[in-house]
């Protein structure tokens, strides 16, 4: 992915910085504690916790929190509504939760036009 392709969070970050205005926020997806850590060391504006537990999750926001509370908070990947009412006692600031949209069903729809 892009975090790769730059050599890792802090390189994405300072890609990004050097990059856009600086009042853009910059909001990075961390996988694991290491990368939430260097993200945070970097001065990301906002985190994206991907693909963790909810005992993760509530981890990394108590080190968002004690450590750069002013940090925007989301979490995602494998978001049920089963899973918000814990995630919500943990301090996150947003869930994205695909699986309304992935889950939905579709309706087959098509439009003729002629002249």
């Amino acid at each position: 992915n892009h975090i790769a392709a730059v050599g890792g969070v802090g390189p994405a970050i300072r890609a990004a910085r050097d990059a856009v205005h600086h009042l853009v926020r910059i909001e990075v997806e961390v996988t694991d504690e290491a990368e939430l850590a260097e993200a945070l060391a970097e001065g990301a504006d906002g985190v994206l916790l991907d693909n963790m537990d909810d005992a993760r999750i509530a981890a990394c926001v108590q080190q968002v929190r004690a450590d750069a509370p002013h940090v925007f908070v989301e979490a995602s990947g494998n978001m049920d509504a089963a899973r918000l009412a814990a995630l919500a006692r943990v301090g996150l600031d947003v869930v994205s939760v695909g699986g309304f949209v992935h889950q939905a069903r579709w309706a087959d729809l098509s439009l003729r036009v002629t002249s």
